[in-house]
């Protein structure tokens, strides 16, 4: 059994809900990856142009850690040492 690296999960806030987003990888549980963010307006994230900019940037970072074979918070740390 492999265990996809860097899950697609969403974070709620504790009471109310909020228009900030931050975007990040999620390396372990508590460690996260934060690749950006922006301030939702609208019903769903592919209607506004800088919603979908932090997307495509939130794949093509996914895409170049499994390319380094990146897969936990350990690796970052050793990719960012080389």
């Amino acid at each position: 059994l492999e265990i996809e690296p860097f899950p697609a999960k969403k974070a709620y806030g504790e009471t109310d809900k909020t228009w900030l987003r931050i975007y990040a990888l999620k390396l372990e549980p508590g460690a996260y990856l934060v690749t950006g963010g922006a301030i939702k307006l609208t019903k769903s994230m592919n209607q506004r142009d800088h919603t979908k900019a932090e997307i495509g940037k939130i794949d093509r970072c996914k895409t170049f850690l499994k390319e380094q074979g990146v897969g936990d918070f350990d690796g970052i740390l050793e990719l960012s040492l080389e």
